[in-house]
């Protein structure tokens, strides 16, 4: 499993440039794994799997299993899925209060329109507050934006 990590890990920093989309391992598959597990702690991917499958070769037998089921569960989602996933990592940092405007807005908002408009105004919100959600996966903000920006556009 460590040899997989240090592999990826080469693998992403000599390919950095080319946008290579490794903070799906680093960020949410690394927070999934988290929350699948109740731990706090800040351990890499590779070391939780390690700690929760005891040997190198059960965690790296597990993590393409894991893997799977978590891109299957959140990478490969729709719009909506992907509000929902930002939403868990958000609480999972505890940034509770825009976590929170954002499950309201899901919930309670009937127009898909108004959705829109309130989805990007908190979104935009976060990209401006960097430093208030310094932890946040602003590549996954990013994208909504850009999915917003697409669905209101004419």
């Amino acid at each position: 499993i460590f040899c997989l990590y240090s592999f990826l890990n080469g693998w992403y920093y000599r390919n950095r440039e080319e946008d290579v989309k490794a903070n799906i391992l680093y960020n949410d598959f690394y927070y999934w794994l988290r929350k699948k597990y109740h731990l706090r702690d800040t351990r890499g991917w590779a070391s939780i799997l390690f700690y929760k499958f005891k040997t190198k070769e059960k965690a790296l037998d597990a993590f393409f299993e894991l893997f799977d089921t978590f891109y299957q569960e959140h990478i490969s989602r729709d719009f909506l899925g992907k509000v929902e996933w930002l939403i868990i990592t958000l609480e999972d940092e505890a940034y509770d209060e825009i976590a929170h405007l954002l499950k309201e807005d899901l919930k309670c908002t009937t127009s898909e329109t108004a959705l829109y408009m309130k989805l990007q105004s908190h979104l935009n919100t976060i990209l401006e507050k960097r430093s208030k959600y310094p932890r946040t996966h602003f590549s996954l903000v990013e994208e909504l934006l850009e999915e917003l920006n697409e669905k209101m556009t004419p």
